[in-house]
């Protein structure tokens, strides 16, 4: 069901480490802590199946990438499971490629997360820059609804959800490793799936994120053209990331074609499957153009490793205790001016009725 990047793409991004902006593989490997608990978190409802009892195997030995297809670092895996909108969380064992992967058991902890975090993909503005960045919930309680985004987004105005293109005010709350996490101060009700209304073939690859017409289609890194599709010759139809009639991302391959990090990857039924987490676009700079994606099993390896260093649960209670008392102080001193001000105006008016009478 999920993008296959592979271990043998893991791998390539260790060998090929200079070839992205991050210099390494074990820098690669830091993003992934937050990067990677972001997608497996965000994506739509058939990404739960990720957390699920009966879910992908673990990584198994691959080949190398070849250089020449870098461009296309995320092309897919004939073992992929994949399911549609319709099927529910709790998905019933399927085989590919002659594998079975009902004896692929998941620990408790990653079923109750999966059940208690809202999958949804939201773009972050910042409306004193006018920059748009994608993020997604990463967790969800009575009071907050947490977004994990870029650390460079420290004035988050809005959220807006692909799903129904809601909104919401957020506020920036910490940073770590490249990523924000901000908080919309209340529980936010319309996180949910992402399913687009039709299926999907590989001609709307550039024009999926937003589909419908709106303010984001002028947006850098939202490319309304499908200008590797088209037959001016721009480029080949094969040039599409990743190069496969089942799975890509919302934008071009090309180089100086910007990709947001954590862009989402759709399958041909609209469904996000994963997050592009590393775009080396500069191919003067890096030698080509090299997308680093992400895969459920990858995920789940890292943050259940991330899991026994740091309980992020905890973390992000403190941060929305820092968030609610900074809120409560503000409220609190706002009353006390609001109080102060109906003081003056009485006593004003007690001076002028004072005068008058004089």
């Amino acid at each position: 069901m999920d993008v296959d990047v592979n271990q043998g793409t893991i791998d390539g991004a260790r060998a090929l480490g200079r070839l992205h902006p991050f210099g390494n593989y074990s820098n690669v490997a830091s993003l992934f802590l937050l990067s990677d608990h972001c997608r497996i978190i965000a994506g739509s409802r058939p990404a739960f199946s990720s957390f699920a009892p009966n879910s992908l195997p673990p990584p198994r030995p691959r080949p190398l990438p070849d250089p020449e297809r870098c461009t296309a670092i995320c092309s897919m895996d004939d073992q992929a499971v994949k399911v549609s909108p319709a099927d529910p969380p709790d998905l019933q064992p399927k085989v590919h490629g002659g594998r079975d992967f009902k004896n692929f058991v998941m620990d408790d902890f990653f079923r109750d997360l999966a059940t208690k975090v809202a999958p949804s993909v939201v773009i972050v503005e910042d409306i004193a820059t006018g920059s748009f960045w994608s993020g997604c919930v990463i967790h969800k309680t009575k009071r907050d609804t947490f977004i994990l985004t870029q650390e460079r987004i420290h004035r988050p105005k809005l959220l807006v959800h692909f799903s129904d293109y809601s909104t919401k005010p957020a506020e920036f709350l910490g940073s770590h490793s490249g990523f924000a996490v901000i908080a919309t101060g209340e529980p936010h009700e319309s996180c949910r799936s992402i399913n687009l209304s039709d299926p999907i073939n590989d001609t709307d690859v550039l024009t999926l994120v937003p589909k419908s017409r709106s303010s984001f289609e002028d947006v850098k890194g939202f490319i309304t053209k499908a200008s590797c599709c088209s037959t001016s010759g721009d480029g080949p139809v094969d040039s599409v990331v990743p190069a496969t009639r089942d799975y890509f991302i919302a934008s071009c391959c090309h180089p100086w074609t910007i990709v947001m990090v954590t862009t989402p990857v759709f399958n041909k039924n609209g469904e996000a499957n994963g997050f592009v987490i590393s775009d080396c676009r500069n191919a003067k700079m890096y030698g080509m153009t090299h997308k680093v994606c992400i895969r459920p099993f990858v995920v789940k390896r890292i943050l259940k490793s991330m899991m026994e260093e740091e309980n992020w649960k905890h973390q992000l209670s403190v941060l929305s205790d820092r968030a609610r008392s900074t809120r409560e102080k503000e409220a609190r001193r706002t009353r006390k001016r609001l109080r102060q001000q109906a003081r003056d105006i009485k006593i004003a008016a007690r001076q002028r009725k004072k005068a008058r009478s004089a």
